[in-house]
């Protein structure tokens, strides 16, 4: 069980190598990996759908940086959205990205990747059943490759903002999480697909935390630990917000969790919030969170 942080929290404030190398100094054992994170923004889509080769040669200066530090790649995230209601034509874009950044993971020596799925559009056009069926066809066409790199696809637990308010998204209940990751590892006949928990998501939504760990079990194979308020997706670092820590400690070591303590707590560094003479220390104290974290959930 290694301590790890979305490598958000230096990527977008400094080069890779001496970001990776400052999240290295606080302790940290690893990554979880933001592959092209600012697709939308960079105009990148096109060029994600490029030649592999040409895919490879811009992401191996990011992994010789990881790995250079001493860091490894326990987990990636995969840019999204998956869908985007004014866009016909993104769904399609996206899946196909998805598909080659599966062995771009493994090339990384990745394990696992956050693929977020599909959510009610906030003008409710489609159906449940609708979405349903987009996600599973999604993933389900994500699987030969998953199976050629014996690469982990990881949904998250979602939600989204309509008229001020967070609603439920995709995999907030705790039975859809489970209807999905279920289904979809009987479509591939082993099992491919898990869960990556979004503490910060689940608080906007007030579910119970051990509730929801309870019900998904060994499903859960990886975390995205951050803190909030319950008003806004903050993505601060625990004890800022008013997440309960203590149950969610406390249902991981009751499930047997055995996966990675990740860190998605980028708002304190990645936007600036703390000033630079402070972030090695601000990530020190969340790393130094991880171990107690460990501790309860391991004991």
């Amino acid at each position: 069980m290694d301590i790890c942080m979305s490598s958000i929290v230096v990527m977008r404030r400094y080069d890779m190598r001496e970001g990776c190398a400052i999240l290295k100094s606080a302790g940290f054992d690893g990554v979880d990996w933001a592959v092209g994170m600012d697709w939308r923004r960079t105009g990148m889509q096109d060029w994600f759908l490029g030649d592999m080769d040409a895919l490879y040669a811009h992401f191996d200066p990011e992994i010789a940086a990881i790995r250079e530090a001493g860091l490894k790649i326990g987990q990636a995230h995969a840019p999204f959205p998956a869908f985007m209601e004014n866009v016909p034509t993104h769904h399609k874009t996206a899946t196909e990205i998805y598909k080659k950044i599966i062995p771009l993971c493994a090339r990384a020596g990745c394990p696992q990747i956050v693929i977020h799925g599909v959510g009610r559009s906030t003008d409710f056009a489609m159906t449940e059943r609708e979405v349903r069926e987009l996600n599973l066809n999604m993933y389900k066409t994500l699987i030969p490759e998953m199976k050629k790199h014996n690469i982990r696809v990881l949904l998250e637990n979602l939600f989204f903002t309509s008229g001020g308010r967070h609603l439920t998204g995709f995999c907030s209940d705790a039975e859809d999480a489970v209807y999905y990751i279920d289904t979809l590892n009987d479509m591939a006949g082993q099992e491919l697909f898990g869960l990556c928990l979004d503490t910060g998501h689940l608080n906007l939504l007030y579910k119970p935390m051990r509730k929801y760990i309870e019900s998904l079990g060994r499903r859960i194979k990886a975390l995205h630990i951050h803190d909030n308020t319950g008003n806004t997706d903050r993505h601060m670092a625990p004890y800022t917000g008013d997440v309960r820590w203590d149950d969610f400690c406390s249902a991981l070591h009751d499930i047997g969790y055995t996966g990675d303590i990740t860190f998605e707590s980028t708002g304190q560094t990645s936007i600036y919030r703390v000033p630079d003479a402070l972030v090695p220390s601000w990530l020190k104290l969340t790393y130094d969170c991880g171990k107690y974290f460990k501790k309860i959930i391991e004991n």
